[in-house]
């Protein structure tokens, strides 16, 4: 049997047998996945009856019943609680948790890199909104391409996007990586035969000691309008000593 279970379901296939050899009544039904005769696994929930004493039976028996659909609903339903759905990045709920998730690990690298689209009205005002949105889908797709796999990229709001990591141990290494991110965001698209060259700036917080995730939320927001007042052209936004 245990052939026909997904090799992370083994486990609590054997321990259900097992409680119900023992005579031990599970208080609810277990849902494991089964693999079907194509190789693609179901879910399924059942519970096991021990029918030992049943001289007509002797033996365990199951009833298992096709759950499949209700989990892939309930994936659906978590997929566009976590999603952004324009542009398909995590949303700001799972921004903000990880980034609670990397000041709670107390460790002295990491950087917050806020961005913004510069000019956005302009190009909703002059193109349409769903043209705007085709430049906010594809400056997603540029920044999450540029990131690192243990980065988290996503949209913050409206045409700010945000990107927490824990991988750069130093501000020179946040520079750079905001350069890389700036580069990528800003290459030219052609929507309705217009080029459009999008603008970004860009502001780091750095993660330190006794900075909340809010006081690197803040420094980083700061940082981004500073570079905006200076032209857009660097991510420095605040003094080092002060981001």
């Amino acid at each position: 049997l245990s052939d026909l279970v997904h090799d992370d379901d083994v486990g609590l296939l054997r321990e259900s047998i097992a409680a119900a050899a023992a005579g031990v009544q599970l208080p609810t039904t277990v849902e494991m996945r089964f693999c079907r005769p194509d190789g693609d696994y179901v879910w399924a929930e059942g519970r096991w009856t021990n029918l030992l004493a049943d001289p007509s039976i002797r033996g365990l028996v199951a009833i298992f019943r096709d759950v499949h659909e209700r989990h892939l609903t309930l994936d659906r339903m978590t997929d566009l609680a976590l999603t952004d759905r324009l542009t398909g990045l995590p949303n700001r709920s799972v921004l903000v948790e990880r980034l609670q998730h990397a000041v709670a690990r107390r460790r002295q690298q990491g950087a917050v890199l806020f961005m913004d689209v510069d000019e956005f009205k302009a190009i909703n005002d002059s193109l349409g909104h769903a043209a705007g949105d085709q430049v906010l889908k594809a400056v997603a797709d540029r920044l999450s391409g540029a990131v690192r796999p243990e980065d988290t990229c996503g949209r913050w709001a409206g045409d700010e996007f945000l990107v927490v990591t824990e991988s750069v141990e130093t501000r020179a290494a946040a520079e750079a990586l905001a350069a890389r991110l700036r580069e990528a965001a800003e290459q030219p698209l052609v929507l309705e035969g217009r080029t459009v060259e999008p603008r970004v700036s860009i502001g780091i917080g750095l993660l330190a000691e006794g900075r909340s995730a809010d006081q690197v939320l803040r420094l980083a927001d700061h940082a981004m309008y500073v570079v905006k007042r200076r032209g857009r052209r660097d991510s420095t936004g605040v003094p080092p000593e002060d981001a």
